[in-house]
């Protein structure tokens, strides 16, 4: 009969057999990289990417070892371009970028305060031209293009370009109607971007690569710049040779030239040296993860110092102790009973002893004041990523004082400015699309005629009163014209005026309203005036008011017509001082 030890050997020759050749030290390796892999997947955070493989998001060693991978393919190694690596990196960045977006709190303040600070509650395009502002007006308000133009989506698309890099308006002009709809198209559809040929700054061609819905086709078609002319796309196409024969344009549907409709793409990216956008947070990745595992090691430490520990201290030798411990200790510990005969006592009872021992607890510490400095730097990194201070980041103690946060936020201010402007220099695009939609054509349409202001309506701008205010000492001192003040008076959101040129006519309109009936009241005043003190026999003149005192100071003198109605409309919407202010302004020009 085989012994014990014949029988194990059998077994694990068996198994050997079975896994093809594996000895036992290759057997434990796989079951160590196998408990790895669940201790992975179970406690670590993680996801499927578009390649259906298991990432994991705390990534120090993996950002360093794919950086090493696109080295090597930099290089040549891995037998690809320079510009495929600089690709693949950049859509890494951007998947990085959302999954923070999603679930960092920091990642998703320092995209969600860019939005608010710089686009505002609201942003409008003001052209300068009557007819391009009807124009304008009927674009953006179109049902077709509330897609875009819609507040929430708006946001919504600011902060896609943030957390992307970039987006691609693609906009649907009709050759017959002169009507323009708007769509967006994320950054992973753009494949490609063609140049003209010795150009490399002017981009001519996208490349759209995307699937269906629903028959899970995959499409690929080449879509035009803006700005490019036919001549153009000849031209590019001519200098690709012969891998024209694989380039299908989106221009030569059927289905559309049926319906006379040709297609543009306005790419709209964040500041960048490369051609294609990064996602803001590009830089700020690194300090987000950081802080977040700082945050969490810190709960951790706190959770463990939050179980109390106590020291006692017990006269005697190794037999006193010994004694101590089996006295307080479970007897599950130390029995074969299923049933503790000896449990802890509950909190807040009292402790009994004698003078034999003494007890005292632990100190519950955690170093939370080096932490908070420690956490602080860390904090500021991340937000220096995206221009943000660390006081607007959950860290309010960075701020000494009054006038240090004031300086700390003027590199926000402009970082929010220029991307605000980024908003209005796409819309000044959309807008010479539909001039040129409008006059038929690819011809260019006169610039002076497409001068527009980009308005928003921003947290940080000066409120009414205090706008209204300073307006007033520049009148005083003469720094700006009247028809700048004008101007800056009613594109004021508050106001809620659409056209401003036809506000100020029916402002100026109310004005001259406003000083005839001024004057005919002044008239008549002084005509009873003269009435009654010829009837008392009182000189004439008397009870006039100084020659010097100013018009309607005593009469209050109601606002009439259009923008009368526009201003009562918009005074429910604003403190009675900012209106008074606003008023004495309107008065004066």
């Amino acid at each position: 009969m085989p012994t014990l030890r014949d029988r194990v050997t059998n077994l694990r020759e068996g198994a050997i057999r079975t896994l093809g050749g594996v000895t036992g030290e290759e057997l434990r390796l796989l079951r160590a990289k196998q408990d790895a892999l669940d201790a992975a997947i179970h406690a670590g955070p993680w996801w499927f990417n578009d390649q259906h493989l298991i990432r994991e998001l705390d990534t120090g060693t993996w950002a360093y070892l794919q950086q090493q991978q696109e080295y090597e393919v930099i290089t040549s190694f891995g037998g690809s371009t320079t510009q495929d690596a600089y690709e693949r990196e950049r859509m890494r960045e951007v998947e990085y970028s959302r999954y923070l977006y999603r679930w960092d709190t920091t990642g998703w303040s320092l995209i969600t305060i860019t939005t608010d600070f710089s686009i505002g509650q609201q942003a409008k395009l003001i052209p300068a031209d009557t007819d391009m502002q009807k124009l304008w007006q009927d674009f953006v308000s179109s049902p077709d293009n509330d897609v875009v133009f819609g507040h929430e989506n708006l946001i919504r698309i600011s902060d896609k370009v943030l957390a992307d890099g970039e987006v691609f308006f693609i906009l649907f002009v009709s050759e017959v109607s002169g009507e323009v709809q708007v769509r967006y198209l994320p950054t992973e559809e753009i494949t490609a971007i063609a140049h003209a040929p010795h150009d490399r700054y002017k981009a001519v061609l996208y490349q759209r690569t995307w699937t269906e819905d629903i028959s899970r086709k995959q499409n690929t078609l080449w879509y035009p710049d803006w700005r490019a002319t036919k001549q153009d796309i000849q031209d590019t196409l001519k200098a690709a040779g012969n891998e024209t024969q694989t380039v299908e344009l989106v221009t030569d549907d059927p289905e559309l030239r049926e319906r006379g409709t040709s297609i543009k793409i306005i790419h709209m990216r964040l500041r960048d040296i490369g051609e294609r956008g990064w996602p803001l947070l590009s830089r700020s990745r690194p300090w987000c993860n950081a802080y977040a595992n700082f945050l969490q090691n810190r709960v951790t430490l706190s959770k463990a110092v939050a179980t109390f520990i106590d020291d006692v201290e017990i006269k005697g030798g190794q037999r006193a102790i010994s004694d101590y411990v089996r006295s307080a200790q479970s007897s599950l510990k130390t029995g074969d009973d299923f049933v503790d005969r000896n449990p802890p006592p509950v909190a807040g009872s009292e402790w009994v002893h004698n003078q034999q021992s003494k007890r005292q607890r632990m100190p519950l510490t955690t170093g939370a004041g080096d932490a908070a400095t420690d956490g602080m730097t860390i904090v500021a990194q991340a937000g220096a990523g995206a221009r943000i201070p660390a006081m607007w980041l959950g860290r309010s103690d960075s701020t000494q004082n009054r006038a240090t946060a004031e300086v700390t936020m003027l590199p926000s201010l402009m970082f929010w400015t220029n991307y605000a402007e980024l908003w209005g220099s796409c819309f000044r695009s959309m807008l010479e699309v539909l001039a040129m939609a409008k006059e038929g054509g690819d011809k260019p349409i006169n610039r002076d005629r497409l001068a527009a202001e980009f308005s928003t309506q921003q947290p940080l701008q000066l409120d009414l009163k205090t706008f209204c205010e300073v307006l007033n000492g520049l009148l005083d001192t003469q720094v700006f014209d009247l028809e700048t003040v004008r101007r800056l008076v009613v594109m004021r959101p508050e106001w809620g005026f659409d056209d401003p040129d036809k506000a100020l006519d029916d402002i100026a309109k109310r004005i001259e309203t406003m000083q005839q009936e001024e004057e005919k009241a002044a008239e008549e005043a002084a005509k009873a005036a003269a009435d009654a003190a010829a009837k008392q026999g009182t000189p004439p003149g008397a009870g006039q008011p100084p020659a010097n005192a100013s018009p309607g100071a005593a009469t209050q003198v109601p606002a009439s017509g259009k923008a009368a109605e526009s201003i009562r409309e918009s005074q429910a919407r604003m403190d009675e001082a900012a209106i008074l202010a606003a008023y004495q302004i309107v008065q004066r020009l």
